[in-house]
C-alpha cells in the first residue's frame, strides 16, 4: 500500500468534517441573528418605555459600573462618528446605518447621541452583553431576560458563551469540538411523567 492510499481515506475525512462544520456553523449563525435581535429589542423596549426616555444610556444612574457607562458613550459616538464620516456604501450594512443616523442628527440634533433603540445597532455582541451585566437595577435585568423567555441569571451565561460561538462561527473556525470557556447555564425544569 503507498503513501496515496493511506492518505486518500484521511483526507477525504477531513473534507466531510470541514463540509459538515461548515453547514453547521450557517444553522448556528442563523439561530444567533434571531437571538440577538430579540436581546436587541428586549433590552431597548424594557428600559426606553419603563424610564420614558429612548436616550436613557445616557444617565450613569441606569449602571452599576460608571466607568463601563463612559466606555459604552465613548463607544457609540466613536461608531456614529465613524459611520457618518465614512462613504455611504464603506462596510456592511452602512447604508442603513448611516441614513438613520444621519435622519436623527439632521432632524434631532441634541442629544448628540442616538436613541437607544440605534444606539443599540451600533454595539457589538460583547459590549451588548456588557451594557446588560451593567444595568443597576435586577429588575431591568429580570424583566430583560423575562423578554426572552429566561431569567437574568440563564441570560447572562448565555450570552457569554453567546459571543464566544458567534466569534468561532464569524471567523471560520471549526464549531463542532471547540472549547466554551465554561457551559452556559440551563433552565430549571421539572419534568412531570404519565403514571
Amino acid at each position: 500500500m503507498d503513501l496515496d492510499e493511506l492518505l486518500d481515506p484521511l483526507i477525504d475525512r477531513g473534507l466531510m468534517i470541514d463540509d459538515r462544520d461548515r453547514a453547521l456553523r450557517l444553522l448556528v449563525l442563523d439561530a444567533l441573528e434571531r437571538i440577538e435581535v430579540a436581546v436587541r429589542a428586549a433590552l431597548t423596549d424594557h428600559v426606553s418605555t419603563t424610564y420614558d426616555d429612548p436616550h436613557w444610556y445616557l444617565d450613569a444612574s441606569h449602571f452599576r459600573d460608571h466607568g463601563r457607562q463612559a466606555q459604552l458613550l465613548r463607544i457609540v459616538r466613536e461608531t456614529c462618528d465613524a459611520r457618518l464620516s465614512g462613504m455611504p456604501d464603506s462596510g456592511e450594512d452602512s447604508l442603513v446605518h448611516r441614513s438613520a443616523l444621519e435622519h436623527y442628527r439632521i432632524t434631532y440634533g441634541t442629544p448628540e447621541l442616538p436613541p437607544s433603540w440605534l444606539m443599540v445597532e451600533t454595539l457589538t455582541v460583547g459590549q451588548l452583553a456588557s451594557t446588560f451585566r451593567n444595568l443597576r437595577l435586577r429588575a431591568d435585568r429580570t424583566a430583560i431576560a423575562g423578554r426572552i423567555g429566561l431569567t437574568a441569571r440563564l441570560l447572562e451565561s448565555w450570552l457569554q458563551t453567546y459571543v464566544r460561538v458567534r466569534n468561532v462561527c464569524a471567523h471560520h473556525g471549526r464549531l463542532w469540538n471547540v472549547g466554551l470557556d465554561g457551559l452556559p447555564g440551563y433552565p430549571d425544569f421539572e419534568f412531570t411523567f404519565l403514571a
